[in-house]
């Protein structure tokens, strides 16, 4: 999927002129995570905004492994990081 299509489905960013949402697309970098795979830890340090495009997220409590919620295709986290700099709770 290309970065463009998934901004126009994702709010805030379906709301930006066509324009603006073309150079969003410009500076994402795309990664791919592996089922299982940990992307964040309470603790780190982290500026990156999290588009989901595909599969799910699971959030972890660490200690239990319970899973709190799940974040699904389309939607976003990380965004308090992205806009002022702290370590992730």
């Amino acid at each position: 999927p290309g970065a463009l299509p998934l901004l126009e489905r994702v709010i805030p960013f379906q709301f930006l002129r066509a324009d603006r949402r073309a150079a969003v697309a410009r500076c994402m970098d795309w990664r791919e995570f592996a089922p299982g795979e940990s992307i964040l830890r309470r603790g780190e340090s982290s500026r990156d905004l999290f588009l989901l495009a595909e599969g799910w997220v699971e959030v972890l409590d660490e200690p239990s492994g319970l899973v709190l919620f799940t974040i699904e295709p389309g939607h976003y986290f990380n965004e308090r990081a992205a806009i002022f700099p702290s370590r992730v709770s």
